[in-house]
């Protein structure tokens, strides 16, 4: 898939998202101010994340020194520009200067700043995102700081230096707290510098090449590397639709379609149907028949799964569980690269292992033995258990139309998975059905559409999976190199 690289932050968190909007909302803020208002307060300008904060305390200095009339570094809030650029055109002050854009060239502890009519805005709603930051929590020691600037004038250097120092603090705080990359050793920020230099598109192998990489000094699982990588990819889609919904236009146009759109099929994306109504005996033959083509997002296969492991009624064995939850997790992007998924169910457990085991001091394999995978299974093996799996998710929901309607309804296809569904139930041996009806009905009622969401997930990555096979349909051709590549680098890790 490719992943084109964004123009600006897309991973806020809610509060930071709602402080952003409370600034630009009900303005007439331009879109390409609004971006440039992100990055200035996620990347700085340039390469440097403080400097906006030297140019505010600079500029304040430098209207103390020339008497802009300013009381108070708040009252820079709402300086009109006319009386801004009237000003410094008659101040005569030797570091201020006129280009002939209109612009002005002012000279301020550290060095020269451009000032025109979009970066004094900037400049404006930088200082308003200042004050009411994280609440209002910062408001007293910011205002009181760029007071002190403004009181001091630019020979008071120190004083500038103190400000742009002490709000820089604020603002790494901030971006740590609120930004996925907020600094340059976050997740976020190692992921996209990697993918920019392969090119920005991710592969099944991407994930191995980059858990793998010398660079990679921050993920030490391939399961970690491999669900970075997903929230990468979930950030950036979620970038996507609220940059386009932010826009006026209908949902079909061209240039909303192409920010909407997905670089990867999602086997997910249906609507989710009420838990009061549908009818279930078509849901479960629709699971038997074709549980590739539909499913629930990857939250609500979670909260499938959680629910059946937590029934009342024992559905599903722990080994069984161990095997959908990373499916579950990994929901379209496991679909979207279903080989690294696979990789991911056979040799994450050998990591895992390994770790305890150095860990604990306890194995029932020795360090040297355990590195070769050769406990890992076989792609084929591990499909094969994901299949089982669905057939006995769609089993049980056979079982639960069968104890939920006692009579027949007539309607010969609902009778047919009812007597299937009895007769399932009469070969069941645990004690967790031995219940009166009643209290089997709604156990049952409890997780029958946590049942069709496992089952149609699990099918779904199944179906995913047919595409990867060789031309005999064989997903183990690729197996022992996995195994290999897999042994060299846990022997890198675990056993050099």
């Amino acid at each position: 898939m490719s992943m084109g690289q964004p123009d600006t932050l897309f991973t806020w968190s809610e509060t930071a998202r709602s402080e952003f909007d409370a600034l630009v909302d009900g303005t007439d803020a331009s879109d390409r101010f609004r971006l440039a208002l992100a990055q200035m307060i996620a990347n700085g300008w340039g390469a440097n994340r403080d400097k906006p904060v030297w140019a505010l305390a600079g500029a304040l200095a430098l209207f103390g020194e020339t008497g802009a009339g300013l009381a108070s570094s708040l009252d820079f809030l709402w300086l009109p520009a006319n009386k801004v650029f009237s000003h410094l055109a008659g101040c005569r002050h030797p570091a201020v200067s006129a280009n002939e854009s209109g612009s002005y060239h002012l000279k301020l502890p550290g060095g020269g700043l451009m000032l025109d009519r979009f970066r004094l805005k900037l400049l404006q709603k930088y200082l308003e995102f200042l004050i009411s930051c994280n609440g209002f929590a910062h408001s007293g020691e910011v205002a009181a700081l760029l007071d002190a600037c403004l009181k001091g004038g630019l020979a008071d250097r120190s004083t500038t230096d103190t400000a742009v120092k002490t709000i820089a603090k604020i603002l790494y705080r901030y971006r740590a707290d609120h930004f996925d990359d907020g600094h340059a050793t976050s997740a976020f920020s190692i992921l996209r510098a990697y993918l920019a230099g392969v090119g920005d598109v991710i592969t099944d192998d991407t994930v191995f090449d980059f858990w793998s990489a010398d660079t990679n000094g921050h993920f030490k699982t391939y399961q970690a590397s491999y669900f970075a990588l997903k929230d990468y990819v979930d950030a950036l889609a979620d970038a996507r639709s609220r940059a386009a919904m932010r826009r006026a236009g209908e949902i079909d146009a061209p240039g909303v379609a192409g920010e909407l759109s997905v670089d990867f099929v999602d086997p997910f994306d249906v609507e989710e149907e009420d838990a009061a109504t549908g009818d279930i005996a078509e849901d479960v033959e629709q699971v038997a028949a074709d549980g590739s083509g539909r499913g629930g997002r990857e939250d609500a296969a979670i909260a499938a799964l959680k629910a059946i492991a937590e029934s009342e009624v024992k559905l599903i064995k722990k080994r069984e569980e161990m095997l959908a939850a990373p499916i579950a997790s990994a929901g379209a992007f496991g679909c979207s690269l279903p080989l690294a998924t696979l990789r991911l169910l056979a040799f994450h457990p050998i990591q895992s292992a390994l770790s305890n085991s150095l860990r604990t001091g306890k194995a029932t394999l020795s360090l040297k033995e355990r590195v070769t995978c050769v406990e890992a299974r076989r792609y084929g093996d591990l499909i094969g258990e994901v299949g089982e799996l669905e057939a006995a998710m769609t089993e049980w929901l056979k079982i639960a139309f069968a104890v939920r309607s006692e009579e027949a309804t007539g309607n010969a296809r609902a009778d047919a998975i009812r007597a299937e569904g009895a007769q399932l139930l009469k070969s069941r041996r645990s004690q967790s059905l031995a219940r009166p009806r009643e209290e089997l009905a709604t156990a049952f009622a409890r997780v029958e559409r946590a049942l069709i969401a496992l089952a149609t997930t699990l099918g779904a990555f199944r179906a995913a999976t047919r595409g990867r096979a060789g031309p005999n349909g064989d997903l183990d051709a690729g197996f022992e190199a996995d195994r290999a590549k897999f042994a060299a680098h846990l022997s890198r890790l675990y056993a050099d």
